[in-house]
């Protein structure tokens, strides 16, 4: 094998991960050489905060930077760990990441403004401000898109886009690749569903709403997003740069490949390939920026707010995502997060109404994704909201004592979970999925290695399991009688 094929073989395998489903008062300085924020005494919640994110994000890896801001202020803003592991350059919050998927929800407040203006309705069709695509997409209006009720298949996740990785390489570094050739993809591809008929996640939507952003606004899409929803933001280092223009304090990402630890693995690849959903850099300052301007009403109405942050409901099932936004729980308040994950960066915006919290975090380590962050931003507020989720700690429980919560818990007539003892480990496994091993803290309680989620068991008088009780990180039970 040539030096050139085994690039192109180790290329394509970087690539493969391409984007699945980014004026403050500050006082102190530590050990890793950042900034923090509101730190008042031992037992402030920015102390807290900080001690969890200290253990979580190594200061000689690479980490993350965080900003937090409670009731309108901002208690923490800080980096963690190593922003280039090769220099030893630390984070620090001002930097700049790529912020993944997160860019959908400035393709959707640019959407939202372009609507609030007069100049597209989102029950249009798109077909009426993109004619060029088949008459089969007639049906499917811009709010399809914005809610992911479409029913395009995400793109990204087909052969032919292996294939146009693997055929435009050369393309993709020079930054050169026509969109036309990713569109015909979108529109070779058949519905995986009716418009409006249920949510699936997909980049797919966004690329095509980037597309009318131009059209409608008869400029590039970041020449539109500038002036759309940067500028009234006041958002200064937010960017859609190619790969050959500098950004300042831009962040490299590392991924852990085959045993080694490679900086900036990607740092060729442009913002082509991310054209709407994806696209974009920023950092934790800009996010709060635009979250501020956003829930105060500042950048489009309350009426709007209301409806970006609403479930899009199907004729068939109820979405949890909203215009730009996905609508979530935690401990029974409303969360509205979006999380976002581009090669080897991945990041989360969160932010809970009820209690005023607003969490941003943007990670450069490989090893994270967006669901991970979203885990700790979720453990965060639950300190803010003074009702932490437990620091479980696993204890030993011997093969007879496992068994004895071995067997299947009915939880409706579709859904089932089952605990299976293999070899002094126990597992759930629901309807037939994979098999995930669960840790006892006591004789009854069992919680997840990466999840908030926990089990509690019912037993009887022999200590034999009679239900089953799925504590969510939601604050909804559920609760599961023994089948068998």
């Amino acid at each position: 094998m040539s030096s050139a094929t085994r690039f192109g073989c180790t290329a394509l395998k970087l690539l493969a991960i391409v984007l699945i489903p980014s004026v403050l008062q500050c006082c102190g300085s530590d050990a890793h050489g950042t900034t923090t924020v509101g730190i008042e005494s031992p037992q402030s919640d920015a102390r807290q905060l900080d001690g969890l994110l200290v253990e979580i994000f190594k200061a000689d890896e690479p980490g993350a930077t965080v900003l937090v801001s409670h009731r309108g202020e901002t208690i923490l803003r800080k980096g963690y760990g190593l922003a280039d592991i090769e220099l030893g350059v630390a984070l620090e919050p001002q930097m700049v990441f790529r912020i993944g998927s997160i860019t959908k929800t400035f393709t959707a407040l640019a959407i939202v403004k372009m609507a609030e203006a007069g100049k597209l309705e989102l029950g249009d069709s798109i077909r009426s401000h993109l004619p060029e695509l088949p008459e089969r997409f007639d049906p499917i209006t811009l709010e399809h898109l914005l809610s992911h009720t479409s029913g395009i298949p995400d793109y990204i996740h087909t052969e032919a886009f292996t294939k146009l990785l693997n055929d435009e390489y050369q393309n993709i570094v020079g930054e050169e690749i026509e969109l036309g050739k990713m569109l015909k993809i979108i529109t070779d591809g058949e519905f995986e569903f009716e418009p409006g008929r249920r949510s699936s996640y997909s980049n797919s939507n966004y690329f095509l709403l980037a597309m009318v952003i131009e059209a409608v606004g008869g400029k590039p899409y970041f020449d539109a997003l500038q002036d759309l929803v940067c500028k009234p933001c006041g958002l200064k280092h937010t960017y859609y740069m190619a790969s050959t223009i500098r950004i300042p304090g831009r962040v490299p990402d590392h991924l852990e490949f085959e045993g080694q630890i490679i900086k900036d693995p990607n740092r060729c690849i442009g913002s082509t390939l991310g054209f709407g959903y994806g696209g974009l850099w920023s950092n934790v300052d800009d996010l709060a920026l635009l979250d501020k301007a956003f829930f105060s009403g500042r950048l489009v109405s309350a009426e709007w707010i209301e409806r970006m942050t609403t479930p899009f409901v199907p004729s068939d099932s109820t979405s949890r995502f909203g215009l730009g936004w996905q609508i979530k729980k935690l401990k029974n308040r409303e969360m509205i997060y979006h999380g976002g994950d581009y090669l080897y960066y991945s990041g989360g915006i969160m932010r809970l109404p009820s209690e005023d919290i607003f969490i941003a975090i943007l990670s450069n380590g490989g090893m994270l994704h967006s669901g991970n962050l979203e885990t700790i931003a979720k453990r965060m507020a639950a300190i803010l909201m003074d009702d932490p989720f437990p620091q479980w700690q696993a204890i030993e429980l011997c093969e007879e004592e496992l068994q004895r919560f071995a067997g299947l818990y009915r939880i409706d007539a579709d859904n089932a979970r089952e605990v299976i003892v293999e070899e002094g480990k126990i597992y759930t496994c629901r309807n037939d999925g994979a098999k995930i091993e669960i840790f006892p803290a006591d004789k009854t309680t069992f919680f997840y290695e990466v999840s908030l989620s926990y089990l509690t068991f019912d037993v009887d008088e022999r200590g034999i399991a009679t239900r089953m009780l799925m504590h969510r990180d939601t604050g909804e039970i559920e609760v599961a009688e023994r089948e068998r």
